[in-house]
């Protein structure tokens, strides 16, 4: 049997069938709550990633009574899917950046709009205020020449 250590208590070997396992001693329950709360947290705010890859929770459920190394393909696996599912997650949170980055610009060009609109019509009413004072001097000034023929 072959045995490596990592770290000061982790010692790894491989068993009769040649697969990877851990001693048991070492305080892995302690993991699986991080575990747990790393894919429920995934599940929460990517569901639609998470549904492509049912298998990841089928072995974290699995892996509760079981050492966690028991097979190194099912670990590359739900290695390989937490990756993609945080690749997942860093694109959604990129793609929601910069829709709101794109969402605040239109809220400053829809501001800026509607001071320029306010400023039109304004215009628009002193326009309309100095032609309706011309309009009154000159019907003043058309019954005046009428008054006078």
């Amino acid at each position: 049997m072959n045995t490596k250590s990592h770290h000061n208590n982790i010692k790894l070997h491989i068993n009769q069938q040649d697969q990877w396992a851990i001693d048991a001693d070492l305080g892995l329950p302690s993991v699986m709550p991080v575990v747990d709360g790393v894919v429920i947290w995934i599940m929460c705010a990517q569901p639609s990633c998470f549904s492509k890859y049912p298998e990841v929770s089928e072995n974290t459920r699995n892996m509760r009574g079981k050492s966690i190394w028991d097979s190194l393909h099912t670990m590359m696996e739900a290695k390989c899917a937490l990756k993609w599912l945080m690749e997942q997650t860093i694109s959604s949170r990129a793609d929601m950046s910069k829709a709101q980055a794109e969402l605040k610009d239109s809220l400053c060009d829809h501001h800026d709009n509607n001071q320029q609109i306010e400023m039109l019509e304004k215009e628009m009413a002193e326009i309309k205020k100095r032609k309706d004072e011309e309009i009154t001097l000159l019907q003043v000034q058309h019954e005046d020449k009428v008054g006078y023929i």
